[in-house]
């Protein structure tokens, strides 16, 4: 084993309040981070929906294998690049504060 891990901390603006608001964020800084060469981009607990927002986290809560970790899964494989997220996560009958990573081939 050796060599060097390149790891980004990601941290979006407080001010985007849609779950479509910063996956355009994550969009927006993937390129920056492939010219660095990151080899992972550590992202925020609950990235995908938003910190402290009460009731709506049950609303915004997604599968697993959802539309999100589908559109991240695809930016880190277009990029080359692990992303490691938070997001609320839902069985269908509960909610969890969930993380998830996909590696630079798309893949949990």
């Amino acid at each position: 084993m050796g060599g060097i891990l390149r790891l980004c901390v990601g941290q979006s603006p407080a001010e985007l309040s849609t779950t479509t608001a910063r996956l355009e964020w994550l969009k927006s800084v993937l390129s920056e981070a492939a010219f660095k060469q990151t080899d992972l981009l550590l992202l925020p607990e609950l990235f995908a929906t938003g910190y402290n927002i009460g009731d709506q986290i049950a609303a915004r809560a997604e599968l697993a294998d959802g539309p999100t970790a589908l559109t991240i899964a695809t930016l880190a494989k277009a990029h080359n690049i692990a992303i490691h997220y938070g997001f609320a996560e839902t069985d269908g009958n509960n909610t969890f504060n969930a993380a998830q990573c996909f590696g630079p081939m798309g893949c949990a």
